[in-house]
């Protein structure tokens, strides 16, 4: 387990997913407008909140992957 000044990321990145995931499923029932709140409202502030701890975290690559990835589905582009 990875702990960090009392961030565990391995906490952080199954929320992040889940709410990706979620994007994902919303993306063919709902507008762009209502995919950017859930983004706002359950990935941003994760994000947000615990990027001081993230500061001399070697694996931030995977939170930044999953940001494009979401970004990405939410405004419908590929990943290319």
């Amino acid at each position: 387990m990875i702990t960090l000044r009392g961030c565990d990321i391995e906490l952080i990145l199954p929320k992040l997913h889940a709410t990706y995931l979620a994007v994902r499923r919303l993306l063919y029932v709902s507008n762009t407008d209502a995919l950017w709140n859930v983004y706002f409202v359950y990935f941003h502030p994760i994000i947000k909140y615990n990027v001081i701890f993230w500061v001399n975290f070697t694996n931030i690559g995977w939170v930044y992957l999953l940001q494009k990835r979401i970004i990405r589905t939410i405004v419908g582009v590929g990943s290319r």
